[in-house]
């Protein structure tokens, strides 16, 4: 299981809380901590994606805060993000924390990102980092390349299911390409 944040406004104190008195791998074969995720700052998580989200620069500089007390702490990391605007600006974070702590040794990575494009992909797997996508739902996003999807990047990717770190070459079998959608949708809200 992955914890995090649960309340707006406390979001630091309680991932704080968690790394005190919780550590990744606690736990036995029925029950485990996996680390942080998914929320860890209400002002960057996007919900649904079904509309745009602005994310200021004081919610950007406190996640970029809390990511380095993250990684300081050797803690792996999910972070929900679903819209491409939204990816930009959590990786900026994400990349100011990786100029300090090495990050790929903590296998942090995105989940949903159903609308990702091409450029936070290539910055993804630059990190080191992959992204996790429910089995059978994440789907290529207009702007990704269409040889391979999201993975003839580079990135890596792991199911929602899965414990384990998969690769994926461009030759590799891809699902068939369809328009990115949240919940018959298209993302963004349009």
């Amino acid at each position: 299981m992955n914890v995090g944040a649960v309340t707006r406004g406390a979001e630091a104190d309680e991932v704080r809380a968690w790394q005190t008195y919780l550590a990744p791998g606690l736990g036995d074969d029925m029950l485990s901590v996996l680390g942080l995720g998914e929320v860890v700052h209400y002002g960057c998580h996007d919900w649904e994606g079904m509309t745009p989200l602005h994310i200021s620069d004081h919610d950007h500089d406190q996640l970029a805060a809390t990511l380095l007390d993250v990684a300081r702490g050797g803690w792996p990391l999910t972070l929900h993000a679903i819209l491409d605007t939204s990816v930009t600006r959590i990786l900026d974070a994400v990349e100011t924390v990786a100029a300090q702590v090495p990050l790929e040794p903590l296998r942090w990575s995105l989940c949903h990102v159903e609308c990702i494009g091409a450029a936070n992909l290539r910055r993804l797997r630059d990190l080191g980092s992959g992204s996790r996508c429910r089995a059978g739902w994440c789907t290529r996003p207009r702007s990704a390349p269409t040889a391979g999807g999201p993975t003839s990047c580079g990135t890596r990717r792991r199911s929602a299911t899965s414990s384990r770190w998969a690769s994926r070459s461009a030759a590799a079998p891809t699902p068939p390409a369809a328009p990115p959608t949240t919940r018959g949708r298209r993302c963004g809200g349009s």
